[in-house]
């Protein structure tokens, strides 16, 4: 019996990329536009989001869905496409030859074409059973299109993930049943057992449930009593339906098994008569992710499911070889870690063993199929922020039987066209590989790859291999290759080029640093558009959701990166320790470690773009992250305060309380903060450094949080306590803090609409606190880092923090003075009154802080590209006493006191040197400093008192007054006054409203500047507000904001 050789090829791309698409398209010509713009959130709703093709029988189509966003209906909805898969390809988008074929109000889903090539299945929700259900039509495989649908099941169970027998007689599919229900034998007496369990539960007074299991909640919804069974129907017999896996055979679990990445987990045997299943046989599920293989003969009612895969190990997605010899399938060497690789898995089904095809490949497998001859599997991988395609030969054509050997020849394809493939389909004349592509400029399509080269024996194509291979070679942080075979995938789809041909998407670049530990660590930038490297930019410093993923050239619709910039930003993004694509050991050095070398690489990551970037404004950071990301975000906030602001999404803040609110069963010791319960009893005894509970818990070091923090929380993944607990010590701590709950939408942001607001209250976010430098957070080094030991006196928990008091307001009515009437705009609902934080107690001595300007504005602003401010905007306020220690001074009350017309400008000019010695401080900043002709000049004046008392400002209440009585000095280019004496003037009929500032607290007011200055001629303006301080006499002066004013917009 001689060794199989296992031969790998990589498949990738050698051609350039048109203009039009950022990859190759052969024959496809660029459609351009005058002018491109930065992308919008209405843009990234209207992509069409493409997926799931599949090839029919003759070879001559490929089905696909396409998934479209209804804002109106706050809905996804997806329909069923074609295109034909030889097609010369298209000369324009407006020449592509796709097609949609189905067009119900609901949408469709899962389309399969028969083995037989005579009719199309879909599954779809059923108006008269209100449940989704399958769906088959007569195929025209000449015309590429279906006749009328009709519905094939109606199972008040529902029916989803339906697949064809290879013979074309039967389907398998899921259905959400009672397991005690289950009847093998009758599937009459189970549905009406499963009716009766539903009409009981909607007429019972109480929606109260038992539970015996961790997952009553998976990812964003609540698992219920119900559970995943695989039924069978007949084609031609709707009624002949058969539960395969009762409760008799697999209890309580799932068929198949829950996949956080949507895979199916069952498939057919060729011949009709097996299938193959993926489940948990673990009794007690909360202490592994561990599920199994199993097969289930047909042919024999008896029968019951075999286990076929490895113990303690975690597999899914089974397939057959289409010949029958072969059973693959994916598998985590260990089940109770979601970190480990994915490896691929061969069972010799004649011999009976199981052995792993490339044991050295260290990276992780995401998908395969399998070569119609059944003398290769292609699979698809993440390599280095890129997604790659490799070819395994699993047989020997001179032997009978096969076993797998430890080493295996690789065969590289490269691929110039930068994106990442998945959902591989196979032609059955094996001529073909189809699959969906994006990368980070592009959505994803449908393309094809010709395999021909394979068998190619022209001595040029040879040629042509071994330059790639030795090319390849040399890249030492490649997964190591035999040979290299060039292919040139080919755009079958276009269905968003004519909305990308309008928009500016902008490339990502690369770059390499050095991590934690001298590790190589790989980041990414992406500029913004109309970027002018003359300029410096505010930064979005992204951080990946699950530890084990990565930023690479991905399309993303939650965390858009073309999206965050497109308003003016540089993009960074860092692959810490952790992120899959660079090898198992990579993937190891996030276990048990999540505070230490990821906090490094990405601090490191940003020091190094930094550094090299010199458009980079160091001083307006903000730091993103969901999930991990939101963890490490909340790490961030607590262990340094470079960044200006930070979002944090769904992130443990509380390990401790993680661990109990949970039903994730992933989260342990080894690759999460939390603590597994089998490890609590030692942890007793365990210093807070070895208890990873502590050790990495945000909430303990919750005392050195000083930046802005927008939490946002999402759907059931993780408990909304995580986001309350950490926004409440913000809030108590005084720390500028905000939290956006979207309950209904789920960790992934499904809703369109959410989806929407979350975008937008990001972006309000990130611009209040970097559009202009007086937000500058200070310190530009990580505070703490994994290489600094742990301080002997670390505070484990925070003390109590006693909440500030507020004054009640004021009643009383200041007396009315006439005032000079003003035609500056005011829009009264933007006064707010906020907080100033109170004084933090010393931080640590491992702790670097620096000084963080207070005078922030509570209300979020439009972005300039540039920053509004200056130097002058950097206001520092006096020491604030303790308000619990003293009793408040009430002075008395102050009514509006403009500045009398001798007093400006000279008067102002001469008292700028007392500006300190009042009882407030003026600030103000343009929200946007760049604007055409005519547009709406604003500025946002916030008022600050600074003294160590509360101070009243009176205002009228009405929508022709200002809040405030105020000065304006604006001057052009030249240093011209434009105009003299522009003041904001009170209208005394309106009713005088006074509110009580407390020390510290901020007032704030938009003024529409281009209602009292003629500013018609395009330039430059500098603009200044004053106000006399009646309490001390002196006259406050704020800072000093440009704004250029053009004839035609610059790119923002």
């Amino acid at each position: 019996m001689s060794d199989r050789v296992i031969r790998v090829a990589l498949l990738t791309a050698t051609v350039a990329f048109a203009s039009a698409w950022g990859w190759s398209q052969v024959g496809v010509a660029a459609e351009t536009t005058a002018a491109k713009r930065p992308i919008k959130f209405e843009d990234l709703a209207r992509m069409k989001q493409v997926s799931d093709p599949q090839i029919s029988s003759s070879g001559k189509w490929v089905v696909f869905s396409v998934a479209e966003t209804d804002l109106d209906r706050n809905v996804i909805v997806n329909h069923l496409w074609v295109v034909p898969l030889e097609a010369a390809t298209a000369a324009t988008a407006s020449e592509s030859h796709e097609r949609q074929i189905t067009f119900t109000k609901d949408g469709e889903s899962g389309g399969r074409l028969s083995p037989d090539g005579k009719t199309l299945l879909f599954v779809a929700n059923d108006e008269q059973t209100g449940h989704s259900q399958i769906f088959v039509a007569p195929w025209d495989d000449r015309a590429g299109k279906p006749g009328t649908p009709k519905r094939l099941t109606n199972v008040i169970t529902g029916a989803d993930g339906a697949i064809w027998s290879p013979d074309s007689q039967r389907i398998l599919f899921t259905s959400q049943v009672y397991p005690e229900c289950s009847d093998e034998a009758a599937w009459a007496t189970e549905e009406a057992c499963d009716k009766a369990r539903d009409e009981a539960t909607g007429v019972s007074p109480t929606k109260a449930q038992a539970l015996d299991h961790l997952q009553y909640l998976r990812q964003d919804h609540e698992v219920g009593p119900k559970r995943s069974h695989m039924l069978v129907v007949f084609a031609a017999n709707a009624a002949a339906i058969r539960d395969l896996t009762p409760h008799r055979s697999i209890g309580n679990a799932d068929v198949a098994a829950f996949s956080s990445d949507g895979r199916i987990g069952y498939a057919w045997a060729p011949d009709s008569m097996e299938v193959v299943f993926v489940t948990s046989s673990n009794r007690f599920s909360a202490a592994t992710t561990n599920n199994e293989v199993f097969i289930l003969r047909l042919n024999n009612a008896g029968s019951r499911p075999e286990k076929v895969s490895r113990p303690a190990e975690n597999d899914d997605a089974p397939a057959y070889s289409p010949d029958g010899k072969w059973l693959a399938f994916r598998s985590q060497a260990r089940a109770e870690y979601s970190s480990a690789q994915f490896r691929l898995m061969l069972l010799d089904r004649q011999m009976g063993t199981t052995s792993v095809v490339l044991p050295h490949f260290d990276r992780s497998i995401n998908e395969f199929t399998w070569a119609s001859d059944s003398a290769s599997i292609f699979f698809a991988i993440h390599d280095r922020g890129e997604g790659q395609i490799y070819s395994a030969a699993v047989a020997d054509e001179n032997t009978i039987h096969y076993v797998a050997v430890p080493t295996g020849h690789l065969t590289l394809l490269v691929s110039e066209a930068k994106s990442n493939f998945s959902e591989l389909q196979i032609s059955n004349d094996g001529t073909w590989l189809v699959s969906s592509a994006m990368n980070v400029e592009r959505p994803s399509e449908i393309f094809r790859t010709s395999l021909r080269i394979l068998a190619d024996e022209d001595p040029e194509v040879k040629k042509r291999t071994i330059g790639l291979k030795l090319a390849m070679a040399a890249d030492k942080t490649a997964p190591p290759i035999d040979s290299a075979v060039p292919v040139v995938p080919e755009a079958l789809t276009h269905l968003n080029n004519k909305l990308l041909d309008r928009i500016a998407l902008e490339k990502m670049e690369s770059f390499w640093f050095t991590g934690a530990d001298g590790a190589k660590v790989q980041g990414f930038v992406i500029r913004p558009p109309g970027f002018d490297s003359a300029r410096r930019y505010p930064v979005k410093f992204l951080i990946h959701e699950n530890p084990y993923r990565s930023w690479g050239d991905n399309w993303d619709y939650r965390w858009n990166p073309e999206l965050m910039a497109a308003s003016g930003y540089v993009v960074v993004m860092v692959n810490p320790r952790g992120s899959v694509g660079y090898g198992h050991a990579f993937i190891d050095g996030m276990n048990g470690d999540w505070g230490g070398k990821a906090y490094v690489d990405l601090m490191k990551g940003m020091d190094y773009a930094e550094q090299h970037y010199g458009f980079i404004d160091k001083t307006r950071e903000c730091a993103l992250g969901a999930g991990f990301g939101g963890f490490m975000a909340d790490w961030i906030l607590t262990h340094t305060n470079r960044f200006a602001c930070i979002v944090t999404q769904d992130g443990i803040f509380n390990p401790d309380a993680e661990y109990g609110t949970s039903a994730e069963p992933r989260l342990n010791v080894e690759n999460s903060p939390a603590k597994d319960a089998k490890d609590v009893k030692s942890a007793r005894n365990e210093s807070s450094a070895h208890d990873p509970s502590q050790k990495w818990s945000p909430m303990l070091s919750i005392r050195n949080a000083k930046t802005p923090t927008l939490i946002v929380h999402s759907g059931n993944r993780l408990d909304v306590s995580e986001s309350t607990q950490l926004f409440k010590a913000l809030q108590q701590l005084n720390v500028q803090s905000s939290i956006l709950s979207l309950p209904e939408t789920g960790h992934w942001l499904n809703r369109p609409q959410d989806s929407r607001l979350w975008y937008e209250s990001v972006a309000d976010w990130c611009d209040r606190w970097t559009r202009t430098n007086r937000y500058a957070a200070g310190s530009s080094q990580p505070a703490l880092t994994a290489t600094v030991s742990e301080p002997k006196t670390l505070q484990l928990k925070p003390q109590p923090i006693r909440a500030l008091s507020q004054s009640a307001a004021s009643t009383m009515t200041g007396p009315a003075k006439p005032q000079p009437k003003s035609s500056l705009s005011v829009e009264p609902a933007e006064l707010k009154i906020q907080l100033a934080p109170t004084p933090m107690p010393a931080a640590p001595a491992w702790v670097t802080t620096a000084p963080r300007d207070m005078h922030s504005s509570s209300h979020a602003v439009p972005p300039p590209i540039a920053p509004a401010g200056t130097p002058d905007a950097l206001v520092t306020p006096k020491p604030q006493p303790d308000l619990h220690a003293t009793n408040p001074v009430i002075p008395r009350i102050m009514t509006a006191a403009p500045l009398k017309s001798e007093t400006a400008p000279a008067t102002v000019a001469s008292a700028i040197h007392n500006r300190s010695q009042g009882s407030f401080a003026i600030t103000i900043n343009a929200p946007a400093d760049e604007l055409r002709v005519g547009e709406d000049a604003r500025v946002l004046i916030t008022l600050t008192n600074v003294s160590d008392h509360p101070i009243p400002f009176s205002h009228r209440v009405g929508t022709d007054n200002p809040e405030f009585s105020f000065i304006f000095l604006v001057r052009n280019s030249a240093g011209r006054l434009m105009g003299e004496n522009i003041a904001g003037g009170l209208r005394t009929s309106d009713p005088l409203k006074v509110d009580q500032v407390p020390s510290g607290g901020t007032l704030t007011q938009t003024a529409h500047l281009s209602r009292l200055v003629n500013l018609s001629q395009p330039g430059r303006y500098t603009v200044r507000v004053y106000r006399r301080d009646v309490d001390t006499n002196q006259v406050v002066q704020s800072n000093e904001v440009m704004l250029n004013i053009g004839t035609s917009m610059h790119s923002r």
